[in-house]
């Protein structure tokens, strides 16, 4: 089966959106598939979820403080001899932007033609004073200057009645996940 991955500092919102991908768009409630837990570096190896034997969806380990080595080995191993990964979803935070360690994933992942795409999580605490703060991480990533630009998709997973009564971004998402994996 395709297969797609999400990667991601710690705590940047990998299994939530599984969780979030796979729940119905009607109810508010998500379902725990992946467990998802404040604590960061609470994923400890990859996760590898099978969507209706139609495709699989590899949840993976933080990188960054949390991580360990054995974990980053693991998952640059499947990045680079997994024949069926078709895209790799690599998940920031709308708030903390793009660090180092990512720079870092996006170098490797060009280098090595593996195709990617870049999904900002936590938009529903990005308010509209905290906008000018996503844009400036943008920017300063340096993505935007790239030869082929990822696609970027935007997406909120938890709802609350100030800023977000709805998830957003999921079905483009899903979109995606599916014309990767050839599946529309």
């Amino acid at each position: 089966l395709p297969e797609i991955i999400f990667l991601g500092k710690c705590n940047s919102g990998k299994s939530t959106l599984l969780n979030n991908l796979l729940t119905n768009a009607k109810k508010t409630d998500l379902m725990k598939l992946a467990r998802a837990s404040k604590i960061a570096g609470y994923t400890k190896m990859l996760n590898v979820y099978n969507v209706s034997n139609r495709f699989k969806i590899v949840d993976s380990p933080g990188y960054g403080v949390k991580g360990t080595v054995e974990q980053g080995d693991v998952t640059m191993n499947y990045l680079l001899k997994r024949k069926n990964l078709r895209r790799v979803y690599l998940l920031a935070s709308a708030l903390t932007g793009l660090n180092h360690y990512d720079s870092a994933i996006i170098d490797f992942l060009i280098e090595n033609a593996i195709p990617f795409e870049i999904v900002w999580t936590k938009m529903d605490k990005i308010t509209p004073r905290l906008a000018p703060i996503l844009i400036d991480n943008i920017e300063k990533s340096g993505v935007l200057e790239m030869p082929v630009r990822p696609r970027f998709f935007f997406i909120n997973s938890k709802l609350n009645k100030q800023t977000c009564s709805k998830r957003y971004g999921i079905d483009n998402l899903k979109v995606s996940i599916m014309q990767a994996c050839n599946l529309l």
